[in-house]
């Protein structure tokens, strides 16, 4: 198909489609026609034919010739006034119907009007404009929002915080079921409070498919509405420790074959896990319905289904009908492979499935319940012990296609693209993370409603939340799926989606950090910080010139780290661990000699800022860099790292214990146990092993507690 490149080139522009972009080397990209054509598609525009694509034009264009906008986000004021799009002359009113359902209305006398003049402060708050002038009337959301989000050192009351990220899936424990849970995050958040720690962060604990083990990645959640019921600790669901016909049942289930396979399993094994559980989560959810007829849980049960309303019933059929069809088809693949009556939620089809299997819905609500409330107990008992911050959570970037989130809100969904980034440092080749982007234009004319609902629950039980790429904000990587064509960016509303975060920060007392990391337009780091958020200050790559930057020299609004999970470990930097992954997976092999150099020139530069820093351990030369990392050399690379002017930093158990291997090798799927790799120490005694008390030691004696309100 050949279109003209004149009105290609101005659709394109109108819609937010990019023409190229400059990658990590600063070179030019052009983006292709097809590929360009692709992105129109996907967000609804008709590429038919030149004829076609005019009409579309014209529709785009006119959108813009009326006064209001799909959408209104302003930050508070006194005095606020909405700028038109296009003036209107008096005389004229408006209304806005605020969301506890009050209105505030006035009316415009005289003249010719390029703003609504509201003089008057707003509520905070998702409320609706109605513009009415001659004889028309128009409506949009409008959105009222703080000027930035919540500071941590607002909500803590002092800075020079630190805590430590693990990977939640991978903690091993004297009780758990071979996987993670929510009772070892509780336990191992008080025991970091008591080495003076503040958070402790973890990978996105989202809906996952409960019927699918083989879908395991955090990053890949069915939604981000709801919760990863596997990460339930079975000991403490009350139906099971409260009673002792449950704590029989309980018992049985620790001697069953399956359990020791699965917490004896190298690597978490998700089949057995998934297995063991639901058998135990089944006979919990019958003993639920036969100890509490008309007590105080089956209450608290039936108002938590209220407030989570249809959006939990959704989420919780969904899982019903994937179970029914994976059992029907034997395959993992989501609803896009469903008969087509399936395929929509208001289908009369679904509504039968859900009459018909009205007790196993309620079954996975039930699960979604427990979660909630276990996820909440881990919560409060890292602040009652001490942290001022307590639980640090991760907000992915987006979701399957395939997911309930897709399938529930198939609207806002953008089809036939995934989400992905160009070539950058944790992935020379590029990545396509097969996770549907949200479309742009919807947002905006649905008030931004998914954004913020996602927002809202991944803050509920958090002081702090890390947005996975947040530079999808300002614009999207998208990478279609048919025809293998390159990516290339599409824009989003910036300042409009900064602003709900900032909404959802205050209203839930939770601070932000964004993950800036790769591709970085210029001054979108900025921007961020205006807005208060925290952006990341990654070790490996904080230089100025060649040089490792100084302690004194980081960003005191940065949230600093050696690493992250897509990223070597210390131990696997310094050895060159990830080299030799590259290699066996033939990933970025082209400029593999040249980064091993500058690897060798790295370690160098890290000893000479430890020397000039007066951290560096006593028998070590910058001019004779040891081939492995000591105990020593960590614990003063750690040292340096809490020296560092950033307020906060965050520290991985990995490097606390010397592990080698990252949790996750960007790019791969199963040729690395990615999110499946587990501790080696128990949570009840990793603070106690004697490289992490050593590594401890030395972040506390240059980051020092301080207490409430020094």
């Amino acid at each position: 198909m050949t279109l003209s490149a004149d009105l290609l080139h101005k659709v394109c522009e109108t819609v937010g489609v990019y023409h190229g972009y400059n990658n990590l080397a600063g070179h030019y990209v052009a983006a292709s026609d097809k590929t360009k054509i692709a992105q129109l598609t996907a967000l609804g525009v008709d590429v038919s034919s030149d004829t076609a694509l005019e009409q579309e034009y014209l529709r785009l264009t006119s959108e813009k010739t009326q006064p209001l906008p799909a959408c209104f986000v302003v930050a508070q004021s006194d005095n606020m006034s909405l700028p038109l799009q296009n003036e209107i002359a008096a005389p004229a009113s408006w209304i806005v119907t605020l969301e506890n359902g009050d209105t505030a209305a006035g009316e415009i006398h005289t003249g010719t009007h390029h703003a609504v003049p509201l003089n008057r402060s707003l509520p905070l708050g998702y409320h609706q404009l109605t513009l009415k002038w001659e004889a028309e009337t128009q409506t949009c959301p409008l959105l009222v929002t703080p000027e930035r989000t919540l500071g941590l050192d607002e909500q803590t009351q002092g800075p020079r915080r630190w805590g430590l990220t693990v990977p939640l899936y991978g903690l091993t424990s004297n009780r758990n079921w071979g996987i993670g849970d929510f009772e070892d995050l509780a336990t191992m958040s008080e025991a970091a409070a008591q080495v003076g720690a503040d958070f402790i962060g973890i990978n996105p604990v989202h809906a996952l498919f409960p019927s699918a083990p083989a879908r395991y990645s955090p990053y890949s959640p069915s939604s981000r509405e709801f919760l990863n019921v596997m990460h339930i600790a079975p000991d403490k669901i009350d139906e099971f420790s409260r009673n002792k016909k449950g704590r029989d049942i309980l018992e049985g289930f620790l001697c069953d074959p399956d359990y020791a396979a699965a917490r004896d399993a190298e690597f978490v094994d998700y089949a057995s896990v998934y297995s063991l559980k639901h058998r135990a989560f089944e006979a919990a959810f019958k003993l639920f319905y036969a100890l509490n007829p008309n007590g105080a849980r089956r209450r608290a049960f039936a108002d938590f289904c209220a407030h989570k309303g249809p959006a939990l019933f959704r989420h919780a059929l969904f899982d019903v009908i994937y179970e029914l069809e994976q059992a029907e088809t034997g395959d993992n693949a989501g609803w896009q492979s469903w008969p087509e009556n399936l395929q929509t939620p208001d289908h009369a089809a679904v509504t039968r499935i859900a009459t018909n299997h009205q007790d196993r819905v309620d079954y996975y609500r039930y699960l979604q319940w427990v979660a909630h409330e276990q996820l909440a107990e881990a919560q409060a008992r890292a602040l009652a012990a001490g942290m001022r911050v307590g639980l640090y959570l991760d907000l992915a970037v987006g979701m399957v296609p395939d997911g309930a989130e897709a399938w529930g809100e198939k609207a806002a969904v953008v089809s036939g693209m995934s989400l992905g980034a160009p070539g950058d440092a944790a992935n020379p080749d590029g990545q396509k993370w097969h996770l549907a982007p949200l479309d742009p234009v919807k947002l905006r004319k649905t008030g931004y409603r998914i954004f913020a609902k996602t927002l809202r629950e991944v803050m509920a039980n958090a002081g702090l939340i890390r947005i996975d790429h947040i530079l999808g904000l300002n614009r999207a990587f998208w990478c279609p799926l048919e025809h293998d064509l390159p990516g290339n960016y599409v824009a989003y509303p910036r300042d409009e989606l900064l602003g709900v975060i900032a909404l959802e920060s205050v209203r839930n007392g939770c601070a932000v950090v964004g993950e800036d990391l790769g591709t970085v337009p210029d001054g979108f780091k900025e921007q961020l910080a205006t807005k208060g958020l925290m952006g990341c200050a990654v070790l490996y790559f904080e230089r100025e010139g060649e040089a490792f930057k100084p302690a004194q020299h980081y960003d005191a609004s940065r949230l600093a780290s050696i690493n992250n999970h897509d990223f070597p470990t210390l131990k696997g930097f310094w050895e060159e661990e990830d080299f030799r992954w590259r290699e066996d997976l033939g990933i970025g092999t082209d400029t593999i000699d040249r980064d091993k150099a500058a690897r060798f020139h790295d370690r160098w530069l890290l000893l000479k800022r430890l020397e000039e820093e007066g951290l560096l351990p006593e028998g070590i030369s910058p001019n004779a860099a040891p081939a492995t990392l000591s105990v020593d050399l960590s614990a003063a690379v750690h040292a340096f790292l809490a020296r560092s002017n950033a307020n906060t930093i965050a520290v991985q158990i990995e490097d606390l214990l010397g592990l080698s291997q990252q949790p996750n090798v960007p790019g791969t799927t199963t040729e690395q146990p990615n999110w499946r790799r587990k501790i080696p120490v128990p949570v009840e005694k990793v603070l106690e092993h004697p490289h992490c008390r050593r590594i401890v030691e030395a972040i506390r004696t240059q980051r020092p507690k301080e207490p409430f309100g020094d």
